[in-house]
């Protein structure tokens, strides 16, 4: 053998394993950052997802166990959707039918018992604008004589 052939380095050949374990690690890389990212635009877009209680709403209305239940509805709602958001994907106030759960079912039910009631609320603090008492918020409501909506 000549001295030429010994000093020139010898080139290895990656093992397969060590191959293999490269493209796992880059594809788990690659999971992770998609997750976290994943989780960033979900934590970015919660409050689109949140029921906020309303501003223009009567906090000094006749009922109030109604002005209670909105409020705690609310709050129920609030958590069942960020669960859903955050863990799911899912935003309850858009209606999808291929999202069929309980959690979500019971999250769009609350939704509507919330609207309800703050229609309620907005239509007496509008009447209250005007004027009118709380007894005659309620004779208007009860009877259903009116919608200011």
């Amino acid at each position: 053998m000549s001295k030429e052939q010994d000093i020139l380095p010898t080139k290895k050949k990656s093992s397969p394993l060590k191959t293999i374990a490269i493209v796992v690690l880059v594809g788990l890389l690659l999971l992770f950052l998609y997750k976290r990212y994943q989780h960033y635009q979900r934590t970015l877009h919660l409050a689109d997802v949140f029921v906020l209680t309303n501003d223009s709403i009567d906090y000094n209305y006749h009922d109030k166990e109604l002005l209670h239940n909105y409020i705690t509805e609310a709050a129920q709602y609030n958590k069942i959707a960020q669960h859903l958001w955050m863990e799911k994907g899912i935003n309850p106030k858009k209606l999808d039918a291929k999202h069929v759960s309980a959690d979500y079912l019971q999250a769009t039910s609350l939704l509507k018992s919330i609207q309800l009631k703050e229609t309620k609320l907005k239509e007496s603090t509008l009447l209250k604008s005007i004027g009118l008492g709380d007894d005659d918020i309620h004779i208007i409501q009860e009877k259903d004589i009116t919608r200011v909506f």
